[in-house]
């Protein structure tokens, strides 16, 4: 009977493992894109699209709507706000993340 308390531990953990992972994963790296095209690309329209092809690179569901823009003086800040589903076959958890960055404006924006 243990053995099979184990086998069946091992089984969900290794599920858990499996769906998780991945997701934190892709939305690390899309998180540190954000924080650093922020700094790079420093105008408001080329940085909206960067971000949703960077999302849908990694299979994240981010709408223009999830991306919101602020200037303050010359200092121009995003937050992305989104969440991903992750399945496990007989329910579904949706994982709210957030990515932010800011950097300086270009002149003229």
């Amino acid at each position: 009977m243990s053995k099979i308390l184990k086998l069946g531990f091992l089984g969900v953990f290794s599920l858990l493992v499996f769906r998780y992972v991945p997701v934190y994963y892709h939305t690390m790296l899309f998180n540190q894109y954000v924080e650093d095209q922020v700094k790079r690309i420093r105008s408001q329209a080329p940085l909206r699209e960067a971000i949703l092809i960077k999302a849908e690179e990694h299979n994240l569901d981010v709408s223009k709507e999830d991306i919101k823009m602020t200037t303050n003086d010359s200092v121009l800040r995003v937050s992305v706000v989104y969440h991903v589903p992750v399945d496990f076959f007989v329910f579904q958890q949706d994982l709210r993340f957030s990515a932010a960055g800011s950097g300086l404006l270009l002149r003229g924006n």
